[in-house]
């Protein structure tokens, strides 16, 4: 008998533990086979691991929040020295005219390649529990902010960040912090971004930055991209921490909404240099935004054309001010439409869900008919028909795994069936 397993045999063992951060990260100290074997399959979805509860009931405590802040501030620190590290080649260049470069930890592996899966709702919480953790461990902090006042009081706004935060970026005492510094470094020398004048600004320069350093420096691609934002029973089996509440609601007129508003820049994400490499061998995508997002349709359309799974989200919120002089029924139409061009050039589709589509569902019905003999799984859910004939191209399909049908009458707006088909 052999003394030790083979390198397939333990790799097919931890692929089994990927959803379980805890018993790879032992896997991972046993010795160094045993961690290149699982280092991959740890770092592929880090940011799931942070913000994702084992029940639906979360037991989660304030103490675990502080500690998931401290992790979150490790993982963006460690990405950040990948990033300084693949941009040797550029710094080197500035040194040469004179600009030092800060000094910085080389990471055993190039963590960034490892990564597959990222949810952007994740990535930018991760990026407001690293500034968090960093101003609240910091030594200048409430001593040498500039103050703002008024406008800018300390308050949360939508996904935004209290003006606190802002004044100890800016700051150069922040310099003191060793993630900051080099955030800051990439983000004016290789970036070249200008730096935020107010909380949106540093909303979205946050954003930009961590955006196109993962595009510029993701070499191989990744494999699942999503803006999962609104519902949580659309997540099935992945339960949210309720520490993440703050981030998950917004109050206007009294009213409570139900999403999050995420910056603009995650809608433009395929427009970024490197982006062809990063997203062409996309083969899941889920968006249930309820932003605006025919941009990042029509711009993924040109990329990614091996998905197997796409997941989507047609209606918007109905606070969106950006919609106040057009009609939100023309908004949509143009959505589906760019949905329906992102439907029509993948080569082979297996699996297809579509969430509150109120207007333009008959052109993605025929748009799915060129994956029939593919499509495996299809949900449809509050979506209006305006001719109910239609559905005879997916209902004349024999081979379907899945069909869930959850349709509302034009008229009514009330569901007149909800089925499973197996």
């Amino acid at each position: 008998m052999a003394p030790y397993l083979p390198t397939e045999c333990l790799r097919k063992i931890f692929e089994e533990l990927q959803n379980d951060k805890e018993n790879l990260h032992s896997c991972l100290l046993v010795n160094r086979s045993w961690c290149k074997s699982v280092i991959d399959i740890l770092w592929k979805q880090p940011f799931r691991f942070l913000y994702t509860c084992k029940s639906e009931i979360c037991q989660c405590t304030n103490q675990k929040m502080n500690k998931r802040q401290y992790q979150a501030y490790n993982l963006l620190g460690t990405y950040l020295s990948c990033f300084m590290f693949n941009e040797e080649l550029k710094i080197n260049t500035l040194r040469q005219e004179g600009i030092d470069k800060p000094t910085y930890k080389r990471t055993l592996f190039n963590y960034i390649q490892f990564l597959q899966y990222i949810d952007f709702e994740e990535l930018h919480s991760a990026i407001i529990d690293w500034i968090q953790f960093a101003s609240t461990n910091s030594k200048i902090m409430n001593t040498s902010y500039i103050s703002f006042g008024g406008f800018f009081s300390p308050i949360w706004n939508w996904i935004g960040f209290p003006s606190t935060l802002l004044s100890f970026i800016l700051s150069t005492s922040s310099n003191n912090d060793y993630s900051i510094n080099l955030f800051k470094y990439l983000a004016n020398n290789i970036l070249y971004c200008k730096q935020p004048q107010n909380n949106d600004q540093l909303n979205e320069w946050l954003a930009i930055v961590f955006c196109k350093l993962l595009m510029r420096n993701k070499q191989n691609t990744l494999k699942s991209v999503s803006i999962e934002v609104e519902i949580r029973k659309l997540k099935l089996g992945k339960f949210r921490c309720k520490h993440l509440d703050k981030f998950h609601h917004s109050h206007m007129e009294g009213e409570s909404i139900d999403y999050v508003r995420l910056p603009e820049i995650y809608f433009i994400l395929p427009i970024f240099e490197g982006s062809t490499n990063c997203l062409s061998n996309l083969v899941e995508f889920i968006c249930t935004s309820r932003q605006r997002k025919q941009n990042l349709f029509n711009s993924l359309a040109k990329i990614a054309k091996n998905l197997k799974k796409i997941i989507v989200n047609v209606e918007y919120d109905k606070y969106s001010w950006l919609d106040f002089n057009t009609s939100l029924n023309i908004f949509m139409l143009e959505e589906v439409n760019s949905l329906v061009n992102l439907i029509q050039v993948q080569n082979s589709l297996s699996h297809f869900e579509i969430y509150r589509c109120p207007i333009g569902f008959d052109l993605v019905i025929l748009a799915l008919k060129k994956h029939l003999n593919s499509l495996k799984f299809i949900r449809l859910v509050e979506v209006k028909i305006e001719n109910y004939e239609i559905l005879n191209i997916i209902n004349d399909s024999s081979h379907w795994e899945i069909m869930d049908l959850d349709i509302s009458d034009i008229s009514e707006g009330s569901p007149i069936y909800d089925t499973d088909i197996l």
